[in-house]
């Protein structure tokens, strides 16, 4: 069924380390506490974007775009705010983005997306700023490569960032690598309405408790003296 494949996929994202991504799509931390950061699936997909390209967004074009939209050097706990009335901030920055040309990726950018009424795959709105990941020629730039026929267009991967708040550049960076990953947009809000809590039973789905206990151990108790 859905719900057991769903349990099999968050089982094997805790056991392999991915925490972040596993909180994200439970909306809450294992703390119960809330969760900044939320996976929306419901959206739209993202392509996947190949690895040299996931790379140089997070460690180079990311950090270059942020320094020019706050007009300050960015660091990794510098804070970064978007005002709810903002302006779309888009267009390619000279030397980032021609090295990709040969892969077919024009104008490899990180866009502060236009504001629309409710934010959705491609817009933001006055609560949700939408930084993405695009590449391909726009016709609304006027910094942009002229189209060609055959020009490819498309987007790697965007997040939804909370208006009015201070969020550190890190939180940014990490959660833009994780809509990367997951090829979903990604909500990041420091405060988020909703709480929601996950209970996790000892029936073996995450951690197998009894083979853990037998390798320490090497048995397992009668039933009666197990609790």
């Amino acid at each position: 069924s859905a719900e057991r494949d769903l349990r099999k996929f968050l089982a094997k994202l805790a056991a392999s380390g991915q925490v972040l991504a596993t909180e994200a799509l439970c909306g809450t931390t294992w703390d119960g506490g809330k969760q900044p950061v939320e996976v929306l699936g419901h959206l739209g997909e993202f392509e996947r974007a190949p690895d040299d390209i996931v790379e140089h967004v997070l460690d180079t074009y990311l950090l270059r775009k942020l320094e020019d939209y706050m007009g300050c050097p960015i660091s990794d706990d510098t804070p970064v705010r978007v005002e709810r009335l903002y302006e779309p901030s888009e267009g390619k920055f000279k030397g980032l983005w021609e090295r990709f040309a040969d892969q077919g990726i024009i104008d490899l950018r990180v866009d502060l997306q236009p504001r629309a009424k409710v934010y959705d795959f491609h817009s933001g709105d006055a609560d949700f700023a939408h930084w993405q990941v695009q590449f391909g020629p726009n016709d609304n730039c006027p910094r942009s490569t002229k189209a060609k026929e055959g020009d490819r267009k498309g987007a790697f991967a965007g997040v939804l960032l909370r208006t009015g708040v201070d969020v550190d550049f890190a939180q940014l960076r990490d959660a833009l690598k994780l809509s990367f990953s997951t090829q979903k947009v990604v909500r990041l809000d420091p405060s988020p309405s909703s709480i929601f809590q996950v209970y996790l039973d000892l029936d073996g789905v995450v951690v197998d408790f009894e083979a853990g206990f037998q390798k320490d151990f090497g048995g397992l108790p009668e039933p009666k003296l197990r609790w």
